[in-house]
């Protein structure tokens, strides 16, 4: 995922046949005994290529997926994946539309993107076996427990984080033969859920102001952020009886 490594743990990205109907004719003309045709005509437009990655998180994807947040969230990442030995899909302009990091106790931190593609660039069956030796072999690959990592001075137990923003294309005649690229694409402004549930400490400020999120050896810095909802509720006396919490932000950095 943009150029990293990761540990991924699934991949869908279905190919999406958009077609553009008649409503000039139709069909169900008994042409013979058992034979009938159905259907109108139609003809078919570029196909939609949208899907989803999902991930036990590392320093490398962190790094990437961050960076598409703060700073370059309108320009395309090249996504592959495989789904047994020797196949390869790639979709080479991807744009995501939605990024999840979460991780409680006794878990790994891990990830999930939505996105949005131009197009698949590559694509290769490969043959109906399982890769044996694995594709991260070397690579010094290491998840990122959920120990390590932390939000502001607060003892959060389980967290998750949302962001997630709109990819729209927009396609343009222009008097050519056959199916046309998009022409334009557009992003919409982000939304940053945190949502998790934190111990010992108080009750939240209804605005906290500046909440760093550190993962492993990197950190992104929830902004501007404001406390939606917030519950401290009574649990049964064999449970923990944290402060849950719902916290949006207003900019990311």
């Amino acid at each position: 995922m943009g150029g990293v490594w990761t540990l991924g743990t699934g991949a869908s990205a279905s190919k999406g046949i958009q077609r553009i109907d008649s409503s000039g004719g139709y069909g169900g003309k008994i042409t013979g005994a058992g034979v009938m045709g159905v259907g109108s005509p139609h003809i078919d437009d570029w196909t939609a290529w949208d899907g989803s990655c999902e991930f036990e998180l590392t320093d490398g994807v962190f790094s990437v997926l961050k960076a598409k947040i703060v700073t370059s969230r309108d320009d395309p990442m090249s996504i592959t994946f495989s789904s047994r030995t020797n196949n390869e899909q790639t979709f080479s302009g991807a744009y995501w539309n939605s990024i999840n990091l979460t991780t409680s106790e006794a878990s790994l931190v891990t990830g999930t993107v939505g996105f949005v593609a131009m197009d698949r660039t590559t694509y290769t069956y490969g043959t109906d076996t399982v890769r044996s030796a694995g594709l991260t072999g070397g690579l010094g690959l290491v998840p990122i427990p959920y120990w390590n990592t932390s939000i502001g001075s607060y003892k959060f137990i389980e967290w998750s984080i949302d962001f997630a923003q709109d990819v729209v294309k927009f396609f343009a005649c222009n008097k050519a033969i056959g199916p046309q690229a998009p022409a334009y694409y557009g992003v919409g402004p982000v939304t940053a859920t945190l949502t998790g549930s934190y111990i010992y400490g108080g009750e939240m400020d209804d605005s906290p102001g500046d909440l760093t999120v550190t993962i492993g050896a990197g950190s992104i810095t929830l902004l501007k952020a404001e406390v939606q909802s917030s519950s401290d509720d009574v649990a049964q006396g064999n449970s923990l009886t944290p402060i849950k919490v719902v916290v949006n932000a207003y900019d990311v950095g």
